[in-house]
């Protein structure tokens, strides 16, 4: 797939789960190299930004996820993401992997520019939850989506993968609660 295909690909199923009214936005660094997309409905390995935030936020539903991981279960689970406001938004379209952390920064600065955006077109305001999930997102924009009045959760959140999968659920969990939301498993916070 090319880059300019795979984007295409990842924005039309992005915004298929995107929800009439964004209650909560997610901010992940970039989607990966492989097609293992976080709203692709046929990922079946390593979807971890996926598993870890569903395990949190509909921990019912996912039960029966992990072993089969079918088409079906993932399209339940995003709409059930949808149908309560969230929605994930990646900081650049293209993978970042195999970059180097400052030119990763540079290339995440346009992020900024997206946010704004989203807050022209009424699809976001400055109440709007915004939880960034990678901690290279967090440490780079947290303090300049204040500045711009953005609703930025100050909670740092680890990417759940390289073993990072409990300090995920624990800091994710504060996050939720610092965002106001109660309907997840919080009982790691």
């Amino acid at each position: 797939m090319t880059s300019a295909t795979g984007a295409t690909l990842r924005r039309k199923a992005r915004n298929k789960y995107k929800p009439d009214l964004i209650r909560y936005l997610l901010v992940a660094e970039a989607p990966p190299s492989e097609d293992r997309y976080f709203y692709f409905d046929d990922v079946t390995f390593a979807d971890n930004l996926f598993t870890g935030t569903m395990k949190m936020l509909f921990p019912e539903g996912f039960a029966g996820y992990i072993g089969r991981r079918s088409t079906q279960q993932k399209h339940s689970l995003l709409r059930s993401l949808q149908i309560e406001g969230f929605w994930l938004l990646d900081a650049v379209d293209s993978p970042l992997e195999h970059t180097a952390s400052a030119a990763r920064i540079r290339r995440i600065s346009d992020l900024e520019r997206r946010l704004i955006n989203l807050r022209r077109a009424g699809e976001i305001d400055g109440s709007t939850p915004v939880i960034s999930m990678k901690a290279n997102v967090y440490r780079a924009f947290h303090e300049r989506f204040k500045e711009l009045g953005f609703n930025a959760i100050s909670q740092l959140v680890y990417f759940p993968g390289n073993g990072r999968q409990n300090d995920f659920r624990i800091m994710f969990a504060r996050a939720l609660i610092m965002a106001g939301y109660r309907k997840a498993d919080t009982t790691h916070a």
